[in-house]
C-alpha cells in the first residue's frame, strides 16, 4: 500500500465562503496543482503528484452548495441541473489587510471546472476541480527544444498543434509562445479564443514589444470558438490566432 501523507487545512470548523478562499490562497502557496471538492466526500489536493486530504470530514453536499452559491453565484448551480459542464477562471486578488492571506496587489489564479456525479453512491452531487495556475509564465527558451523545432513554431504561416495528456503542460507551453512571440516579433498582432482564459499575456512585461495581445473567452466574450474565428478574428488582421483548448473535432476542424 503506498504511503500517503495529509494536507489537513484548519477551516476553523465546517468550511464557509471566506475560509474555503483563504484555503484556496493556502493552496496555490504550497505547490498543490489541483484541488477536488465534492459533495458527500472529503476535500482532496494533489501535491507533486500526490492525492493528499485535507479534510477528515466529508463536506455535505448542501453546505457545498451554499459555498459554491456565495463564492462563485447560483448560475453555477442551474448550468448543472442542465447537464451542462461550467468550466471558468477565477482569481483572488490580495487586500490591504491580507484578509486572505495575500499582500495587496498579489493574485491567486485557478481553472475551475463544475460538473454533477454521483459520489460515493449519491446522485446529483458537485464536483468541482480547481487547477492552480502559475502567475508566472515560464520563458519558452528554457523549455529545451530542439533548435529545428524551436524555429518552427515561428513560421511567418502555418498552423501549430499542440497536445498531450491532462496536466502535462500544454496551456503553460502556449502561453509561453505567445510570450516569446511578444517579446520578439514586433509585428505579430496576437489575438486568442480560450476556453477558459488561463494565463494572462503582456501585463506589466516591459519585454513586450508588439500590439497588446486581446483573450477572448468562450461564453463570456464570444459565443463559440467558431463564431470568434470566422466572425471576428478574421477582420481583425490578426498575425497570430490562438485556439484553446479544443476537446472535441467538430472545433478542430
Amino acid at each position: 500500500m503506498e504511503q500517503r501523507d495529509d494536507f489537513i487545512f484548519d477551516f476553523g470548523g465546517y468550511p464557509d465562503a471566506q475560509s474555503m478562499k483563504r484555503f484556496f490562497v493556502h493552496c496555490a502557496q504550497n505547490e498543490v496543482s489541483d484541488i477536488t471538492l465534492q459533495g458527500n466526500a472529503r476535500i482532496w489536493v494533489e501535491r507533486h503528484g500526490r492525492q493528499l486530504a485535507a479534510t477528515k470530514f466529508r463536506v455535505e453536499q448542501s453546505r457545498l452548495e451554499e459555498v459554491v452559491n456565495a463564492i462563485f453565484g447560483a448560475t453555477v448551480r442551474s448550468s448543472l441541473n442542465q447537464g451542462k459542464i461550467v468550466n471558468q477562471a477565477w482569481e483572488l486578488v490580495g487586500d490591504e489587510n491580507a484578509m486572505l492571506g495575500l499582500r495587496k496587489g498579489s493574485k491567486a489564479r485557478f481553472r475551475i471546472n463544475f460538473t454533477q456525479a454521483t459520489v460515493a453512491g449519491r446522485a446529483g452531487q458537485f464536483s468541482v476541480t480547481l487547477r492552480v495556475l502559475n502567475n508566472k509564465i515560464i520563458p519558452l527558451e528554457t523549455m529545451g527544444f530542439e533548435s529545428e523545432l524551436f524555429e518552427a513554431l515561428f513560421s511567418g504561416s502555418g498552423i501549430v498543434f499542440i497536445g498531450g495528456e491532462t496536466g502535462s503542460g500544454k496551456s503553460m507551453m502556449m502561453a509561453a509562445i505567445f510570450q516569446y512571440l511578444g517579446r520578439h516579433y514586433p509585428n505579430r498582432k496576437i489575438i486568442t479564443f480560450e476556453w477558459p482564459v488561463e494565463y494572462l499575456l503582456g501585463v506589466d512585461d516591459e519585454l513586450w514589444i508588439a500590439p497588446e495581445p486581446a483573450q477572448s473567452e468562450v461564453g463570456t466574450d464570444v459565443a463559440s470558438f467558431d463564431i470568434g474565428i470566422s466572425e471576428s478574428a478574421l477582420r481583425r488582421s490578426p498575425k497570430v490566432i490562438g485556439v484553446g483548448e479544443t476537446v472535441e473535432s467538430v472545433k478542430v476542424v
